[in-house]
């Protein structure tokens, strides 16, 4: 059981009036007051019973010492032969080729910038050279940059150029 020790799919459970043992295999529809179980030590082994006849038991204990001659050698081949290790591969590579592709991307942004951009950084007061040093140079995150070039302290274009 979880924790509050009710019936679980896939787990234990104990046919009240019969006291056979069975595997919840899950309900016959939602909402059905029926489940469809696996009995251990029987002709017919998957069966419909009502809900309120099973009873969860506590799962079978696993010991590891039955399993004689299990090294992490051993553990480290049924491993490979999943291939879980070749999927892992592959999606790291897959996350490094996307970072990379991600960042000649922004470099490909900064020097190719049209102009509606040129005017958020005259309001930073950055020029076009600041900010193609800045995204090459600088060790600032992206974040930092962005608050930065958002920051509301810094000199507007209004308010440079005053219409009067």
């Amino acid at each position: 059981g979880g924790v509050d020790a009710g019936l679980r799919v896939g787990g234990r459970c104990v046919h009240k009036q019969t006291g056979r043992h069975a595997t919840l295999l899950g309900v016959v529809k939602e909402g059905s007051t029926s489940a469809k179980v696996q009995w251990d030590e029987a002709e017919i082994t998957i069966s419909d019973t009502p809900l309120y006849n099973l009873e969860p038991c506590e799962p079978l204990p696993f010991d590891v010492a039955r399993f004689r001659g299990l090294t992490a050698s051993v553990l480290l081949d049924l491993t490979y032969l999943t291939g879980i290790h070749e999927d892992m591969g592959k999606q790291s590579t897959k996350r490094h080729e996307k970072k990379h592709r991600h960042e000649s991307e922004e470099k490909g942004d900064v020097e190719q910038k049209p102009e509606s951009e040129s005017a958020l950084d005259m309001r930073t007061g950055l020029t076009s050279d600041d900010v193609k040093s800045q995204g090459t140079t600088s060790s600032k995150s992206e974040n930092e940059i962005a608050s930065f070039s958002l920051d509301p302290t810094l000199p507007s274009v209004e308010s440079q150029h005053q219409i009067t």
